[in-house]
């Protein structure tokens, strides 16, 4: 296609299949060898587009961006190529249509401008009594002499003045921190309290045009200008500690957003600054945009907002932000419940918020907010990348009434019927709606419903739990639950084809909202629509459904439960009266659910395969034949005797009969049995019961069945293929169609894998029995289970436990342990309870074993009731299952006490190889790992080997081990197999050699290659993650950032004065100016490392920092003096 395109571009070198992001993606160009030799982030708003005025917008005129690279016909060119190609202002789009591949760039320059990048001012709320220091970065060609100025005004009324000059330095005076280092600096005098500050910045030299920041943007009459641009505000107001999130705009743009809030519907976006301070520190970021949103609740007060971050400058990995206030308290607790109840949904948390200074809670009713907003994700790809991360790339449509026809329902086979009801958020450039089409012909179709077909297009298991959820809280807005096609997402994965509801306005539930409901209304409102209908009765689902109910009845909304998550998530801002409003609303609906539903009764069963059932096994670590689990397989030459088979080291719950022969390095181990089932054995539910350690995939009569047990889903599996998680053998269990038994022989068959070749055991045991009480096909039964890991700052940690099963647990007297041979290292204390679907978190007065940690829960007559295994936890985060109880555990957020998220993680590809010594008097070799990405990494299956080629065959890091964002790991290079997460299985040699680093499949990530190495001297990469390899004789820093050496010049003094300051501790510097120095900390001095906090160059001679009252204060700090 691209030769019929440009037929005289020659020669074209292709084959590339890959597709590039709408909005902003980086692109990266390796060598050879697969080292990256250059990058670029490009996005299409921020420096890589214009600033716009809107079209008319009910009245309005906002600020939109304008870009022609996206979607007008012109490509995106580098201006000048003497200057970074990373920075937006040195891109262009084509003048050209179709942009000059092959030729010279239409908008080269010979001469350009200087580019003025990373600006900041601090404070970044400052106070009245608060000079204000604005510093930019600026890159000019050689032999330019730039000249920056900062262009300022007051721009708090509606009639803003004149901007006022003064110039910016890089001479290390006035403020500026390092002469010539590229870092420009002016300090903005103090100003009253309440005043608002616009400012952009000036640059000039002698070689071309001026360059100016923001860019200039266009008005109205075409005309461009400084007309958009940053702003701060000085604000003296106290402010609690809480989350605050501050929207900052010019008077002229705060007085048309008040003017939209009278009753216009207009989405015109105003420019403001966004800052947000809350647990993860505080952020700024300019040009953002600033509308009002939402559809029935837009004209009240207080005002709902959608803010609007630049695609090059996102907030925490986001470009939009949801800020509601209409009951914005029921909305947090109805995100926090969906999330709970393993329905999808966007996760909302209570915030307070300032535009300039006003808090726009005091314009409404107080119940309406409680002087706090929710702010929500916006369901988009982003948010499909938070809570899908294995399979972000699905379709996401929203589903809206206000164009009619709006049904849930099939209109045949053309897209343009659907446009009007469903909004597509996702994917829109391929404008592929056959997947929409396809599932509402099936669920909508004339013909009689099948289930089969039915279950090809939607997950069914999570619908009714949706619509379960949607029932008990009895959901009254213009919804699902109501009978209209209104207020839900539909999200399709491409791994997993089936279409979820995902949960979207939840601001009218348990009674509360714009309007109360009753608590004894239908269980079946979504009956209402039609196609619904013909699911929720059919014979097959009505009973599942029901099931369903009592299930989040007896967990989540169980009456201990539920009360306690009112309180732990609202308790803080919404007051007890209101809360104990809502405990008795759902109590009344657990009533009115009894009344319908009643109780079931217990389940009778029998057993055909108990757990000393003979087995033959195969435990030779090669790989079979590919028929292994059929029916008519000769197994006569494998080994045979009773369950439980294997090897363990440690305590089990049920007693091994049979041991394998266990060696390291074997994955996979292969087991086979017979049994019999009489021609009267009929049943509602069969049932497997096993213990297995680390993961398995079960089949019967020659057929894959049941939930693959920690093993990665929907792969094809082989006797090389690793358990997806590690984890001791504990009861697990899953139900099946007893219809896929036959009348007399029965052949199961089981293939057990270890999450990592260094593993240290293998369990298998099982047991098969049929039951007379309907069950939930698939679905694993587990009572009380680790569900959440945290390894915090301090050095402490915390575990919580989670009941998943129907009945209050005690779990009073059980213990924690990271070793089992002393199981009684933590014991919860006596009468300690967990309501069905509830939480109990207990504090670990040590940090988990790094790496390769293990924590056991350990009951004292039963033993070991779980356990998890990880290879590395970074401080700050934890370890959850996700969802909570399920079977996957993932790096998350610490959320003790609320449903487990899964945190955002950067991709690997950006890993470096950074330092490394192949040559030590003492100790072994070691090799260093850097993350260069602000998001963590995972690094479980990676491998590393001192050889370009067979990479697999050495031992891959192990299952959950993870690299923080911009941090550093030193792994210990030794021969022989690795026992832990930070060993290799490889020694550097001192002649000189390859590391490399790749992925499970081979794919190089990294490579560096050394000669004749020093004594005790480290190379790597200066500054971290370079391309610049340099020796560091002297100065070692595994596991720290790199450094030169450099001697410090004597006779330099410093002090260091402490304070108590704002109820936290105030530290003061003063010493040489310019001087950089760095902090560190730590709470004993015989610790082996210092903790840095943080490192500045004096300013003025001082530097100042704060701990706020709310983090520990060390006990003892010292200062380093960085070269």
């Amino acid at each position: 296609m691209f030769s019929e395109k440009y037929p005289e571009t020659k020669p074209v070198i292709g084959g590339w299949s890959g597709r590039l992001s709408n909005s902003s993606e980086a692109l990266v160009l390796e060598d050879a060898e697969g080292r990256e030799a250059d990058r670029v982030a490009y996005a299409d708003e921020g420096d890589w587009a214009l600033r716009v005025r809107g079209p008319d917008d009910r009245g309005f005129h906002g600020w939109r961006w304008e870009a022609l690279h996206d979607g007008e016909g012109r490509s995106l060119e580098l201006i000048n190529p003497r200057l970074p190609n990373e920075a937006g202002q040195n891109w262009a789009a084509s003048e050209v249509e179709n942009g000059t591949p092959g030729q010279p760039n239409s908008v080269r320059l010979v001469n350009s401008a200087p580019l003025i990048v990373e600006v900041t001012h601090f404070p970044i709320v400052p106070r009245s009594s608060d000079p204000v220091r604005v510093s930019a970065r600026v890159v000019a060609l050689p032999l330019a002499r730039p000249v920056v100025a900062l262009r300022f005004r007051d721009a708090t009324g509606g009639e803003p003045g004149a901007f006022q000059s003064i110039p910016m330095r890089d001479d290390g005076q006035g403020g500026d921190a390092l002469a010539g280092d590229g870092f420009f600096t002016s300090t903005l005098p103090s100003q009253p309290d309440g005043t608002v500050v616009e400012f952009y910045l000036e640059v000039t030299d002698a070689l071309g045009p001026a360059r100016t920041w923001p860019a200039p943007a266009r008005r109205l009459d075409g005309a461009l200008g400084q007309a958009a641009n940053a702003v701060y505000l000085v604000d003296d107001s106290p402010v609690d500690s809480g989350p605050l999130y501050r929207v900052v705009m010019t008077g002229p743009e705060f007085r048309d957003r008040e003017r939209i809030t009278s009753g216009s519907r207009s989405d015109a976006r105003m420019n403001a600054t966004f800052i947000s301070r809350d647990e993860n520190g505080t952020i700024c970021r300019y040009l953002v945009g600033v509308r009002n949103r939402g559809n029935g609740s837009r004209g009240r007060k207080p005002s709902n907002f959608r803010i609007h971050f630049c695609s090059d400058t996102p907030w925490r990995g986001q470009t939009d932000l949801n800020l509601n206030g209409q009951f914005s308290w029921v909305q947090h607790i109805g995100s926090v419940l969906s999330l709970k109840s393993g329905v999808a949904a966007a996760r909302a948390w209570p915030v307070r918020v300032r535009l300039n200074q006003n808090d726009p809670t005091e314009a409404g009713p107080g119940s309406w907010s409680f002087g706090f907003y929710a702010a929500h994700e916006v369901l988009d790809s982003r948010w499909a990348e938070v809570h899908f991360p294995a399979d972000n790339g699905g379709n996401l449509y929203r589903a809206r009434r206000n164009i009619a026809p709006s049904g849930f329902e099939y209109r045949g086979g053309e897209a343009d019927s659907y446009r009007n009801t469903w909004l597509k958020s996702t994917n829109t450039a391929e404008d592929d709606w056959s997947d929409l089409i396809e599932m509402l012909g099936v669920l909508d179709s004339e013909e009689e419903l099948s289930l089969d077909r039915v279950r090809e297009v939607i997950n069914v298991e999570q619908w009714l739990t949706h619509l379960a959820l949607m029932a008990l809280i009895n959901n009254s807005e213009s919804s699902l639950n109501t009978g209209f096609n209104d207020d839900y997402c539909f999200y399709r994965g491409v791994d997993d084809p089936r279409f979820l509801l995902v949960a979207y306005d939840t601001d009218t539930i348990l009674g509360k909202g714009d309007t109360g409901s009753s608590p004894g209304a239908t269980f079946f409102g979504a009956a209402r629509i039609p196609a619904l209908n013909r699911l929720l009765r059919h014979p097959e689902i009505e009973p599942q459904y029901r099931r369903t109910l009592t299930r989040l009845l007896n967990t989540v909304f169980s009456e201990g439960e539920f009360n306690a998550q009112l309180d732990r998530s609202l308790g803080h801002y919404v007051p007890e009266n209101v809360r104990g409003e809502m405990k008795s609303w759902m109590n009344s609906r657990r009533r009115a659910a009894a009344e319908l539903f009643g109780e079931e009764p217990a389940p009778d069963g029998t057993t055909f395969v108990a757990l000393d059932h003979e087995w033959r096994f195969e435990d030779s670590g090669t790989e079979l034949a590919g028929d292994w689990f059929a029916i008519d397989f000769d197994d006569s030459g494998w080994a045979s005797g009773p369950g439980p088979l294997g090897h363990e080291d440690d305590k089990l719950e049920v007693p091994l009969r049979t041991p394998v022969d266990y060696e390291r390095g074997k994955v996979a181990y292969y087991f086979r049995a017979t049994f019999e089932v009489p021609e009267d054995a009929g049943a509602a539910t069969a049932r497997v019961t096993h213990y297995v350690d680390d993961g398995a995939v079960f089949y019967l009569n020659g057929e894959e069945f049941g939930d693959r047990f920690r093993m990665p889903a929907d792969a094809e599996i082989d006797f090389e293929t690793l358990a997806a998680n590690g984890g001791d053998a504990r009861r697990n269990s899953f139900t099946f169609d007893p219809a896929l038994l036959n009348a007399g022989k029965n052949t199961i068959a089981v293939e057990v894998h270890q999450a990592s070749r260094s593993s240290s055991d293998v369990v298998f045991g099982l047991q098969l029995t049929v039951e007379d009480k309907p069950g939930s096909p698939g679905r694993p039964e587990i009572v009380v289970q680790l569900n959440e890991v945290a390894a915090q700052a301090d050095g402490t940690g915390w575990v919580e436990l989670f009941n998943s099963g129907d009945l209050e647990a005690d779990v009073g007297g059980l213990q924690l342990t990271d070793n089992p041979a002393k199981p009684a290292r933590w014991t919860i204390p006596e009468a300690a309870m967990i309501a069905p679907g509830g939480f109990y978190r207990f504090t670990l007065p040590v940090a988990l074993p790094m790496p390769e940690g293990r924590l056991f829960l350990v009951d004292q007559v039963a033993g070991i009731l779980d356990s998890l295994g990880f290879g590395r936890l970074p401080v700050g985060y934890a370890l959850g299952r996700v969802p909570d109880g399920s079977p996957t555990w993932a790096l998350a957020k610490p959320t003790p006490g609320e449903p487990n998220a899964a945190a955002p993680l950067g991709n690997p590809l950006g890993l470096r190889i950074n330092e490394w010594m192949a040559s030590r008097r003492n100790g072994p070799d070691w090799l260093e790992l850097f993350n260069p990405e602000p998001r963590p990494v995972a690094l479980s299956g990676l491998t590393m080997s001192d050889r370009l080629v067979q990479q697999r065959s050495l031992d891959p890091f192990p299952p959950l081990t993870f690299l923080e964002g911009n941090g550093y790991w030193q792994l210990v290079a030794a021969a022989g197999l690795a026992e832990r997460a930070d060993q290799l299985g490889f020694k550097l040699r001192r002649s000189g050699e390859t590391i490399v680093l790749a992925t499970p499949n081979g794919v190089l990530i990294d490579a560096v290659e050394f000669g004749q190495q020093q004594r005790d001297v480290s190379e790597g990469r200066y500054p971290d993650g370079a391309v610049q390899i340099v020796s560091f004789d002297g100065t070692p820093t595994p596991g720290r950032p790199n450094r030169l050496a450099k001697p410090v010049d004597d006779g330099r003094e410093l002090q260091l004065q402490i304070t108590l300051r704002e109820g936290g501790l105030g530290l003061l510097l003063s010493g040489p100016d310019r001087l950089r120095v760095e902090l560190q900390s730590c709470d004993a001095l015989g610790q082996p490392e210092w903790k840095p906090i943080a490192a500045v160059a004096l300013v003025d001679g001082r530097a100042e920092w704060l701990v706020p009252a709310q983090e520990k204060v060390q006990q003892y700090y010292r200062l380093l003096v960085l070269p």
